[in-house]
């Protein structure tokens, strides 16, 4: 009885490398290359490089289901996604999978929208307020300007504010490209010159402190909506910002005070980072925050 079971199973085997019919398509084998998002497409628009990676991978009668292609603007969830919704990105595409016909394969898009966890709405609502700001920097440096040297006897009265500013213009930063937003960069934001009328240093990094504050509550949302590699995203960040500040030699004022909390901010974040892999659902790989730790 038991040797009959075991014949049963071993004819019910179908090997990898037989053809199938999958609707209209004919496949040669049925090893396929399986859906995946691999963050190369800058500015969202397919890349040259692609062709190659793609052709590499094809062989005649076989399956390609493509990288994660967003389908609108508001679709975006992380970044250098490539797209499908503009002229300009489908051109980019057209050599891909011409690339990949040439060999014989077959290729499906895999058309792709965040949901909840898209923010690229968000963001540009929060951009669209960086004019006013500004504009508001500009007629304050312009009272400031009719009193020479007195820049820091009146700095009290908005560096509370510009502080906010700071922390806000970096998290929408990091949302976009996943880094630091220099100093020179907000002051080109915010229209500041260093000559003139430009961003304290301590405002700018007690602003960064604030924008850490921020993050493990980003980092708890973003589970919350099914995003499980955020954690390791900015685990690695807030360990690399962390590195930095402890480079630099600071007074025991507010900001030093500021930069303490940070310690928190990423312990915050390695809790939710080690959950979510204790519970299978963190993508493969240890980030540098966790080697580190």
């Amino acid at each position: 009885m038991e040797n009959k079971v075991v014949e049963e199973k071993e004819v019910d085997m179908i090997p990898l490398m037989t053809p199938y019919k999958m609707g209209n398509f004919e496949l040669c084998h049925r090893v396929v290359l399986a859906p995946l998002s691999r963050q190369r497409s800058y500015g969202n628009i397919p890349q040259p490089h692609a062709i190659l990676y793609y052709s590499q991978r094809t062989t005649k009668g076989g399956l390609l289901i493509g990288e994660a292609t967003v389908i609108s603007e508001t679709g975006i969830g992380c970044n250098d996604i490539s797209g499908l919704w503009t002229k300009e990105q489908v051109e980019a595409w057209k050599p891909i999978v011409n690339a990949v016909h040439a060999k014989g394969g077959i290729f499906f898009s895999q058309i792709w929208h965040a949901g909840r966890v898209s923010n690229k709405e968000v963001i540009e609502k929060a951009k669209s307020q960086i004019g006013v700001l500004k504009e508001l920097y500009s007629r304050l440096a312009e009272i400031v300007h009719e009193c020479p040297g007195q820049y820091y006897r009146y700095h009290g009265d908005w560096k509370s504010e510009t502080q906010t500013v700071v922390s806000l213009l970096a998290f929408m930063h990091w949302l976009e490209t996943g880094t630091l937003v220099l100093h020179s960069e907000v002051e080109e934001k915010l229209g500041l010159t260093p000559t003139e009328f430009g961003l304290d240093v301590d405002d700018y990094l007690i602003g960064i402190c604030f924008m850490s504050n921020e993050l493990p509550r980003y980092v708890v949302n973003q589970v919350t909506a099914g995003d499980y590699d955020c954690p390791r995203k900015v685990l690695k960040f807030l360990t690399d910002l962390h590195a930095a500040f402890r480079m630099l030699n600071l007074r025991n004022d507010f900001l030093r005070k500021k930069f303490d909390g940070m310690k928190y901010d990423l312990r915050k974040v390695e809790e939710v980072f080690y959950d979510v892999k204790i519970r299978g659902l963190a993508a493969n790989g240890d980030s540098a925050g966790e080697k580190q730790a």
